[in-house]
């Protein structure tokens, strides 16, 4: 098993002890999308979205997985949300990952 495969079970451990850890949820997120597992790392960044859609990052980082995932469709709805959240970083997703 490798380094990024041990670190996922440790993610998944960790989010079925405490299924609202939105720090270890993000970590899955991360490295499932790391190894271009998007479907589910948008399902991740969601589940942490119900929990807290006040969370800039969380919505940057499923902007980022819609990104490699081809749904660039919803990056004007990320942007949107960032706006709201916290401008800088969205002035950033549209520069990094909207390429504006």
């Amino acid at each position: 098993m490798s380094k990024i495969d041990e670190n996922i079970e440790e993610c998944r451990k960790a989010v079925k002890e405490n299924p609202g850890d939105v720090d270890a949820l993000n970590y899955l997120g991360i490295s499932l999308w790391a190894t271009g597992q998007d479907g589910e790392a948008i399902e991740v960044f969601n589940q942490i979205l119900e929990i807290n859609p006040e969370l800039a990052g969380a919505w940057y980082n499923l902007g980022c997985v819609y990104k490699n995932a081809g749904q660039t469709d919803k990056l004007k709805e990320v942007h949107d949300e960032l706006v709201n959240l916290d401008e800088e970083l969205a002035d950033e997703f549209s520069k990094a990952v909207m390429n504006e």
